[in-house]
């Protein structure tokens, strides 16, 4: 179990780093909308992959134990996975129709923790 959550934390470290670039070059460009995006974008990314983790935790805690999931547990993650995409919903919609979030980057931000995992367990494991 401790190799998830060290998993889990080097995942959201390179997203944040990612996301402090694009802060960083947004701020230097002077486009405090797409500053923003990053930061919304990224935020919600993070937290997207935070409530996939628990429930993937919480579904694997059952089967390792050999026991039936029961129907909270099934009904617990129905809800987190109509949530899940539910939040982003909102979130894009909301920065679709503001103007002063800049809707591509908070779209290319929610891609940092797909990233980061590509990044750290696929580029990284590479023999160049």
């Amino acid at each position: 179990m401790e190799e998830f959550h060290l998993t889990k934390r080097k995942i959201v470290i390179t997203s944040l780093n990612l996301m402090i670039v694009g802060i960083i070059v947004s701020l230097f460009l002077k486009r405090w909308d797409s500053a923003l995006g990053f930061l919304i974008g990224t935020s919600l990314s993070i937290l997207n992959f935070q409530i996939l983790a628990k429930s993937i935790t919480k579904f694997f805690n059952f089967k390792f134990k050999r026991e039936r999931v029961s129907l909270r547990t099934r009904l617990f993650l129905s809800i987190m996975y109509m949530a899940r995409y539910l939040l982003i919903f909102l979130v894009l919609f909301v920065t679709f129709k503001r103007q002063d979030i800049n809707f591509y980057t908070c779209l290319a931000s929610l891609f940092f923790v797909k990233f980061s995992i590509f990044w750290n367990y696929s580029l990284m494991k590479l023999k160049w």
